[in-house]
């Protein structure tokens, strides 16, 4: 990375409780994204709903995680207000969809230049029904199509009746034992590799080098390639922002958001009491220009 660049970054927990939830997203945003280009013209803008609406496995799941009767859950919905590409372009006419100079631009080069139905938002009155069945929201995503609440397990037979709603899931972790140990299981440590010729010129790598060569980034660097003018954001479960390799970043106010959203704050560094229940959360963003 060149030491101009800007930087964005997140944060996550620790080691001791992990989310699963970058990998149900990703598979569920596979789902979504297939099913967004079925052939089926219906189907681009509505999801039948399931039957039932919630599984067996996310039943017995929701129920094993609730804590005083309360569970964290996702509710995907069958629509976004709008059922066929007529309803999309009124629905865009009444709704400005805002996009950022930067992503704009990058959209146009892939030829992605107009709204999509991924762009649009959540449909407001859903999250409200839920909310009038005590549905606490926590996050929405409107990639997903979904929305996640904390709910009393006693109403989910009455959000899986909502007409809209499109099925019921839990939110995914995962707990394990920490044996104290600093490595993960199971990774093997990383072979010192001989560095490339004229690497030295390049920066200091430290203990990255081994894993940097392994992806050819001192190459792309004698290259000339740096990421100039990109923005990057970095997703982790937590940062020590006192450490050297930010000091640039912070001092040339290249870093420019991060968030924690364990604790919906703007501080990515553990914190107290973050160091006592951190391990409860999922990630924090910190984001940095290049």
């Amino acid at each position: 990375m060149d030491m101009g660049a800007k930087v964005v970054v997140m944060r996550g927990c620790n080691n001791r409780r992990r989310s699963l939830l970058p990998i149900a997203l990703t598979a569920l945003l596979l789902a979504v994204t297939l099913n967004a280009h079925s052939s089926a013209p219906d189907r681009l803008f509505v999801r039948t709903k399931k039957s039932p609406v919630i599984s067996e496995w996310a039943s017995a799941a929701i129920n094993g995680t609730a804590k005083s009767g309360r569970a964290k859950i996702w509710v995907f919905f069958t629509d976004k207000g709008f059922f066929d590409e007529r309803g999309m372009v009124a629905a865009v006419s009444q709704k400005s969809v805002a996009l950022p100079e930067r992503a704009a631009s990058r959209r146009v080069k892939m030829g992605r230049e107009r709204v999509m139905f991924l762009d649009m938002p959540v449909r407001d009155t859903y999250v409200d029904r839920v909310r009038d069945l005590g549905g606490v929201l926590r996050r929405q995503s409107r990639w997903l199509n979904a929305a996640s609440f904390e709910i009393n397990v006693s109403q989910l037979d009455s959000l899986a009746r909502l007409p809209f709603v499109h099925e019921i899931r839990p939110v995914l972790t995962l707990s394990r034992v920490d044996d104290g140990s600093e490595s993960e299981p199971g990774i093997k440590s990383i072979p010192e590799l001989p560095s490339p010729s004229g690497v030295a010129d390049v920066l200091n790598y430290g203990a990255s080098l081994a894993q940097l060569t392994q992806i050819n980034v001192p190459a792309a660097h004698l290259a000339g390639y740096r990421g100039q003018g990109v923005r990057v954001c970095m997703m982790d479960t937590g940062y020590r922002k006192d450490h050297v390799v930010f000091a640039s970043a912070y001092a040339e106010n290249r870093v420019i958001a991060e968030y924690d959203f364990i604790f919906n704050d703007g501080n990515t560094q553990d914190t107290p009491p973050d160091d006592a229940i951190g391990q409860q959360g999922f990630f924090e963003i910190l984001q940095m220009d290049v």
